[in-house]
Formats: structure tokens, C-alpha cells, sequence
């Protein structure tokens, strides 16, 4: 015999009253039996998050000129990307810079 769902309506087609019923669910804390020990890759990204204050990039000036230390994680994936367009690692972070000071000016 073959089980059928009921199709749920989307969050944004529900009506104001069903979205605050189905909201109501967050109101109260989980209980413990929903939850689940993390994996070794979320326990790992969870410690990452947890460490504080968080910089990936770290820039020194001194008299011969400005020194960048980027994240190995960073680098990794920046000089990936890099790699996949053709471009170089210095095209990739003045793209960056330039379109960050593009939205926030």
C-alpha cells in the first residue's frame, strides 16, 4: 500500500493564521530527544564559530610596503577559485575589495 503526504502549502501562501500556528513551534525550547550529537565536521565548524574575535585576513604596514596573511582555508578556496577563471590570486581579492566598496558606496 502506498503512502501519500499531504501537500503542504508554501510558508508564503499560507494565511496570517496558519503561519502563526505553524510558528508557535519555535516559541518553546527543543527537546532533547530532537536532537542529535553533531558529526565530526559540525563539531568542527561549530568550534571555528565559537572562537572569537574571528579575522581570516590579517594586513601589516611597515616601511617596505603592506603585508597580507590570508586564512589557509581562505587561500585555499580563493586561489581554487582563482584557478577555475583563469585569473590571478591579486585579480581575485582587488575584484573583491572593488565590488565590497561598490555596494557599500
Amino acid at each position: 500500500m502506498k503512502m501519500t503526504r499531504k501537500k503542504e502549502k508554501s510558508f508564503w501562501e499560507m494565511s496570517d493564521a496558519e503561519r502563526n500556528e505553524l510558528v508557535k513551534q519555535y516559541d518553546k525550547p527543543i527537546p532533547l530527544s530532537k536532537t542529535r550529537p553533531l558529526t565530526k565536521e559540525e563539531r568542527r565548524q561549530f568550534e571555528k564559530m565559537q572562537r572569537s574575535p574571528h579575522r581570516s585576513i590579517f594586513i601589516t604596514k611597515n616601511k617596505d610596503g603592506v603585508y597580507v596573511r590570508i586564512e589557509p582555508d581562505l587561500l585555499r578556496r580563493s586561489s581554487r577559485y582563482a584557478a577555475e577563471h583563469k585569473m590571478t590570486l591579486s585579480e581575485v581579492i582587488n575584484r573583491s575589495l572593488k565590488g565590497l566598496l561598490a555596494i557599500v558606496e
